[in-house]
C-alpha cells in the first residue's frame, strides 16, 4: 500500500499540490511535557482514516498514528467528526519531536494533506519552581516572587494563565492586585486585597517580560471557602445520629457528596452504604446527613458537600467521634485514710488491651495515677473488670476519673468515675449512727410496751370495782341457791360468800 502511497507523494510533490494547498499549522511545547497538533479537514471525509506523518511522509516509518489507533506509544488520538478535527497528543516530548508533520486523510486515490505542521519544543528554565499557596475566599492573601539583585531596577509583573506564553496581566490599575517591591530582600509582593473565587489559578511573576531565566516564578493558587471549618460532632454506639453540612446558595443544584477518609483527595463514598441516607433543605441551606446506627469504624474524618470538584465554599470537614453506649458516669464514695476500690467495665474484645486510670476534668487531658505506688491493678479477665485500689486514700484524691481499656479513646473502652472523699470523722458518724437509730428504736419499743401495761391495769382495776358494786344487789341465800348444785366445793364457796360480804359491806359504806 505504501510503495503505492510514496509514489502518490512523490507526483503530489512533482507537482507542487502539497506545498500549494496545504495550510502551515505551528504548534509549540516543553521539554517533558504534552502537547496537542490538530489536523482540521474538509467535510465528506468523517467517515475515511486520517493519520498523522513525519517529514514528508515518504516512508511507512514516516506515519506515527492513524485514526483507527487510540494509542501508539506517545501517541493518542481523537477525531471530533462534528467540529471536523483530527487530534493528536504527544507525550513526553523531547527536542527530537520538533520539525516538520502532515496532516493525512486516507482517500481513493491520491491520499489529501490538508494540513502542514509545524512543530517547536521550547526548554524549561531550570531553576523555575512552582510555589503552591492557598488563601482564604473573602480574605487578603500575599504572594511572594523573588528575583535576582540585578534585576533589581526591572519592570516587576505578575500574570495570570496556564502557561506563561498566554498569561494575563492582573496588576493594573484600581485591581485588587497591588504590588509592593522589596529591594532589599530581592524579592517582591503582591498583596489581593479580597480573595475570591475565580481568583485560584496558575500565575507567572517576575522581573521582566522577556521570559529568560531567573526572571519568573510559577504559583499555583488555591482558595478555600472562608465558612469550612471542622465541626466536632460525637454519637453513640447503635443509636441513631443526624449531622447538617452547610452549603453555598450557588450550589444548592449541584450533586451532594459525602465520603469518608483523612484527606478530602481520597476519601471513601459513604451514601452507598445504607445506613446514610442525605436530605436536601433548601429552606435552610444545609444537607442533613442521617444514619440510622452508629458503629465503631464509623469514627473518624467525613467530608460533605455540593459537588466532587472540591473548588472553594463547597465542601465542610466533620469529625465524628463515638461514645460506647454503656458508658455512665458512677459516683463513689470514700474516707480519708481507708482503702477504696474503684471497679472499671471494659468490652470482652480488649481483655489483652492495656488497662489505664487517669485523672482530670476531660478525658483527653487526664493525667495518669497508676504510677502512683498508692494505687495498684488488679485485671479479671473472667468477669470483663479490672479494679484499682487505692490504699490510703487523701483529700486530694477526689475528683473526676477516667478508667479504661486502652488510651485511644475509642467506643465502648472507657468508663467516667466521680470520686468524693470525706473526713475521718465521717467514719466515726457512719459506725455511731445506726447504733443511736437502734437504742432510740428499743427506748420507744419500752415505752410503748409500759404504756400498754399501764393500760391493761387500769382496766383491770376498773372491771373489779365493777364487779363489786353489781354483788351489793345480790342476795346472799340466792347465790348460794344458785350454786347448790356444786356439793362438793359447798365449803368453799361458803367461805368465798363470806369474804365477797365483807368486802363489798365496806364497799357499800362508801358508796352510800
Amino acid at each position: 500500500m505504501w510503495s503505492f502511497k510514496n509514489l502518490q507523494v512523490c507526483i503530489c510533490f512533482a507537482l507542487s499540490c502539497v506545498s500549494s494547498a496545504a495550510a502551515v499549522i505551528h504548534v509549540s511545547g516543553y521539554e517533558g511535557k504534552t502537547v496537542t497538533v490538530p489536523c482540521p479537514y474538509y467535510a465528506g471525509f468523517e467517515s475515511h482514516e486520517k493519520y498523522l506523518c513525519r517529514s514528508d511522509c515518504r516512508q511507512d516509518a514516516d506515519v506515527l498514528v492513524k485514526s483507527t489507533e487510540a494509542t501508539k506509544g506517545r501517541y493518542s488520538t481523537s477525531d471530533d467528526r462534528r467540529k471536523l478535527i483530527f487530534m493528536t497528543t504527544i507525550s513526553n516530548l523531547s527536542s527530537k519531536d520538533e520539525g516538520r508533520y502532515w496532516c493525512g486523510v486516507t482517500k481513493v486515490g491520491f491520499d489529501k494533506y490538508p494540513s502542514e505542521v509545524s512543530l517547536k519544543v521550547k526548554k524549561e528554565w531550570c531553576c523555575v519552581k512552582t510555589n503552591k499557596m492557598s488563601g482564604i475566599v473573602g480574605s487578603p492573601v500575599m504572594l511572594s516572587c523573588p528575583y535576582p539583585p540585578k534585576h533589581r531596577n526591572n519592570r516587576k509583573f505578575l500574570c495570570k494563565g496556564d502557561h506563561r506564553d498566554n498569561c494575563t496581566d492582573v496588576v493594573t490599575g484600581g485591581s485588587r492586585f497591588t504590588l509592593q517591591d522589596d529591594i532589599s530582600s530581592s524579592s517582591f509582593l503582591v498583596i489581593v486585597t479580597k480573595l475570591e473565587e475565580g481568583d485560584t489559578g496558575t500565575y507567572w511573576c517576575g522581573s521582566d517580560s522577556t521570559w529568560s531565566p531567573e526572571k519568573y516564578t510559577k504559583i499555583e493558587l488555591s482558595a478555600e471557602w472562608c465558612c469550612v471549618q471542622t465541626q466536632n460532632i460525637s454519637g453513640n454506639v447503635g443509636y441513631p445520629l443526624t449531622f447538617s453540612c452547610p452549603q453555598s446558595r450557588r450550589r444548592q443544584d449541584s450533586r451532594k457528596f459525602l465520603c469518608k477518609g483523612d484527606h478530602r483527595r481520597n476519601c471513601t463514598d459513604m451514601l452507598s452504604q445504607r445506613r446514610f441516607t442525605l436530605q436536601d433543605d433548601e429552606s435552610s441551606k444545609k444537607v442533613f446527613v442521617m444514619v440510622t446506627k452508629l458503629e465503631d469504624s464509623d469514627a473518624g474524618t467525613y467530608w460533605c458537600g455540593s459537588d466532587s470538584k472540591w473548588s472553594a465554599d463547597n465542601y465542610t470537614k466533620i469529625e465524628l467521634s463515638l461514645e460506647w453506649c454503656c458508658v455512665k458516669t458512677e459516683k463513689m464514695r470514700g474516707i480519708v485514710g481507708n482503702s477504696f476500690i474503684l471497679s472499671c467495665p471494659y468490652p470482652p474484645q480488649h481483655w489483652n488491651n492495656d488497662k489505664f486510670l487517669c485523672k482530670g476534668e476531660q478525658r483527653d487531658s487526664c493525667t495518669d495515677v497508676l504510677s502512683q505506688s498508692r494505687f495498684t491493678l488488679q485485671d479479671d479477665e473472667s468477669s470483663g473488670f479490672f479494679l484499682v485500689k487505692i490504699t490510703k486514700l487523701e483529700e486530694g484524691d477526689a475528683g473526676t476519673y477516667w478508667c479504661g481499656s486502652d488510651s485511644k479513646w475509642s467506643a465502648g473502652n472507657y468508663t467516667k468515675i466521680e470520686l468524693a472523699v470525706g473526713p475521718a470523722s465521717l467514719k466515726l458518724l457512719i459506725y455511731i449512727a445506726p447504733a443511736l437509730l437502734l437504742a432510740l428504736l428499743f427506748a420507744v419499743f419500752i415505752a410503748y410496751t409500759c404504756k400498754q401495761r399501764e393500760a391493761e391495769a387500769r382496766k383491770d382495776k376498773k372491771r373489779r370495782k365493777f364487779d363489786s358494786l353489781q354483788m351489793i344487789s345480790v342476795k346472799p341465800e340466792d347465790f348460794v341457791y344458785e350454786n347448790s348444785s356444786h356439793f362438793d366445793k359447798a365449803e368453799d364457796v361458803q367461805e368465798q360468800l363470806y369474804e365477797n360480804l365483807k368486802a363489798t359491806t365496806d364497799a357499800y359504806s362508801v358508796y352510800m
